[in-house]
């Protein structure tokens, strides 16, 4: 298992322009660490999470003997999953780090009676295709391949749709769930 953190210089709505981590854990199969000529063509798996959990917790929750990505990387994948920014290890704005600031819903279901101080959204689906494409252009270039397959959960499933669509060369098998 590997932790590491991709920058990208993001377009998070009002901070355009300022660097932001994402967080990206990789399991990868044995095999292709043994190997330093190991052909990674078709054989290199993003996850993308949904809009409430980060991507460890997921596809990677040690539970009993399962993960699935432990699962995909003993099958010969080399698997990363991403955690958007403002998730889990990656880069939160400011305004994140204040309880206030949580949708009105949110707020009123945790007893948090404060009102926001910060009106505006946090994120875009234009930065959070951003962010998807600096960690698959990352990978991409890591393993020296052109197409990367995506996997997404729940919200996720929209986020690789939509990334699909905007950018199909780089997409090699696309599963929703």
């Amino acid at each position: 298992e590997f932790n590491f953190f991709v920058d990208n210089e993001g377009i998070v709505p009002n901070y355009e322009g300022e660097s932001f981590q994402i967080h990206v854990r990789e399991k990868i199969a044995t095999t292709a660490l043994n190997d330093p000529n190991y052909d990674y063509s078709n054989k290199v798996v993003l996850m993308v999470h949904g809009n409430s959990v980060p991507a460890p917790p997921v596809f990677d929750l040690q539970y009993e003997d399962y993960s699935w990505m432990d699962a995909l990387a003993e099958a010969g994948y080399d698997v990363f999953a991403m955690s958007m920014t403002g998730y889990g290890f990656s880069s939160r704005p400011e305004p994140m780090q204040d309880s206030c600031n949580v949708d009105l819903f949110d707020r009123l279901k945790y007893g948090i009676s404060c009102f926001a101080n910060y009106p505006f959204r946090m994120t875009s689906t234009d930065s959070e295709m951003d962010d998807l494409s600096a960690v698959v252009d990352y990978i991409r270039n890591l393993r020296q391949v052109d197409e990367v397959s995506l996997i997404g959960h729940s919200l996720g499933g929209f986020r690789v749709l939509l990334y699909s669509h905007r950018f199909p060369d780089k997409i090699d098998k696309l599963i929703t769930h």
